[in-house]
């Protein structure tokens, strides 16, 4: 069961990361990319000081609407003067996508020395 799951997220992370490869090709740079190990969000200075507030801002309130959730979270900010940006994306994703296989092959990602699977940097115009 853990395998099959771990396959899964590594097939899910395969296309996530071609994506973020053609957007490196299109802007013609260098994307780094660090994540946060699983249930380390504590460490992430901008998730922790910030996110206790958007849900404060949002408790004991129905949502019936996307307009009401909206406002309320633009008008969430903190005393330092962390405000938000919100914006509605109305586009339709693909489910179930996949990875092509050249591009499971080749790989072009560069993982870092330290961290390895938490941080890498997919390289504009590898993987074309």
């Amino acid at each position: 069961m853990a395998l099959r799951r771990r396959r899964q997220q590594q097939l899910s992370s395969h296309y996530f990361k071609q994506d973020l490869q053609e957007l490196a090709n299109e802007l013609g740079i260098d994307i780094r990319v660090a994540h946060y190990p699983t249930y380390r969000s504590k460490y992430n200075p901008i998730e922790r000081r910030f996110f206790s507030q958007v849900t404060r801002a949002c408790e004991e309130v129905m949502f019936d609407c996307l307009v009401a959730v909206v406002r309320l979270m633009r008008r969430t900010a903190t005393q330092t003067g962390l405000s938000t940006t919100v914006h509605v994306i109305k586009q339709l994703y693909q489910t179930k996508r996949k990875a092509t296989e050249a591009f499971r092959q080749a790989l072009p990602i560069r993982f870092e020395s330290i961290l390895p699977r938490w941080n890498d940097t997919v390289i504009a115009g590898a993987g074309t």
